[in-house]
């Protein structure tokens, strides 16, 4: 079978297979490893089905990778450098999660990470603080310890259950109405590679309540803007002060609204010529122009 269907590669399409890497396993007998996962087919009931895991050179390397991030928040305690290792868990989550056993793996490479992290944070982490909106969401019905550093939550590596892999749905196109429509309904939800993105990109200079509350708001808001209803981009959006700082407003979930750079833009305009372009350039509705106003009023400008 092997020689057959490499001639049929290489006579069919001209395609040249690697001997190394190239084989053919009976799963029934001996566990086959692909992209990251170990694959066998075992007996449940009257049929086999598959059972997978992490593969352990996998497995080897999270645990290395999650140990140099620990060591380089242990060295340089930072938030960017705690969101990194929050990303790096929530990446490897998403990633890993379709493992039929992956929970026995993750709970294995969480036991290893755990007791780095009590030698090498014990002087800078606390159990004391407030988990933010995130962790509730991703991790709702774990009872687990909680360790913060300044101020951040850590994210618990073994905190992962395994999800169903589902087929691709046919039904899912853009040729019928009910094939567009469910098509929109996938835009609309906010991706976990979005909130990697966001975890791993805090804005600079501002608090963490701010960035903490800037990824909350994006996902309650599905990633749309305030105004327009747009979906935004994950790396084209502002999260805007509804009450300007510098009027006592503070960085709280209330206090800040996700909306899009023009958006922001017209909201503090003060010149007439640049509030005439964006709206030129946006067309905007009566209902959307109330809600631009709204915010302008607020930090302090006239109506538009």
């Amino acid at each position: 079978m092997f020689i057959a269907v490499k001639l049929w590669l290489k006579e069919r399409l001209n395609l040249e297979i690697s001997p190394e890497k190239s084989k053919i396993t009976n799963l029934r007998k001996k566990s086959s490893e692909f992209l990251g996962f170990k694959i066998k087919a075992v007996v449940k009931g009257m049929k086999r089905i598959a059972n997978s895991n992490i593969k352990p050179s996998a497995v080897t390397k999270i645990m290395a990778k999650g140990k140099e991030l620990i060591k380089r928040i242990q060295k340089n305690p930072t938030a960017k450098n705690v969101s990194l290792y929050n990303s790096y868990v929530l990446g490897t989550q998403n990633y890993y999660r379709i493992a039929t056993h992956c929970t026995k793996d993750f709970s294995k490479i969480g036991y290893y990470l755990d007791r780095n992290t009590k030698i090498r944070w014990k002087s800078i982490s606390t159990n004391k603080g407030s988990p933010s909106r995130i962790y509730l969401e991703k991790y709702k019905g774990y009872d687990m310890h909680k360790t913060y550093i300044n101020g951040l939550i850590i994210f618990p590596m073994s905190a992962c259950k395994t999800r169903n892999v589902r087929c691709y749905s046919k039904k899912v196109n853009k040729f019928t109405l009910e094939g567009r429509k469910l098509i929109h309904k996938q835009i609309e939800s906010v991706s976990n590679s979005e909130f990697i993105y966001l975890t791993k990109n805090p804005v600079p200079n501002r608090s963490i309540e701010y960035n903490d509350n800037r990824i909350s708001l994006f996902s309650a808001q599905y990633g749309k803007c305030g105004v327009l209803g747009e979906r935004l981009e994950v790396n084209n959006f502002h999260c805007h002060h509804i009450i300007p700082v510098s009027a006592g407003g503070k960085d709280k979930y209330s206090n800040l609204v996700i909306i899009s750079p023009d958006i922001h833009r017209l909201i503090h305009a003060t010149k007439s010529e640049t509030t005439h372009q964006i709206l030129a350039k946006l067309k905007l509705s009566k209902r959307q122009i109330a809600k631009v106003n709204k915010f302008r009023v607020q930090v302090g400008n006239i109506v538009i």
